[in-house]
């Protein structure tokens, strides 16, 4: 789906408990699925946030970059 085609768009809303040095982390369709869960998990743990942005984008690039890439990581503090 793409945003703003549509009058109406379906959201899908999960509501989630957020604690203390969680990361947070919003993709498009372009990270997800050309980079798979456990890579996702993996590359959070072993960067930082910045450095993990730029390592996922470089993997889904690697992996076929069929889409546009956005990747936004938060800590909640």
């Amino acid at each position: 789906m793409v945003l703003g085609t549509n009058p109406e768009i379906a959201v899908d809303l999960f509501p989630i408990t957020l604690e203390s040095d969680d990361l947070l982390l919003l993709c498009s369709d372009g990270l997800y699925p050309m980079v798979t869960h456990q890579d996702l998990v993996s590359t959070l743990v072993q960067y930082d946030i910045a450095e993990a942005c730029t390592v996922l984008t470089a993997m889904a690039n690697d992996n076929g970059g069929s889409d546009n890439i956005t990747v936004v990581i938060a800590k909640i503090p």
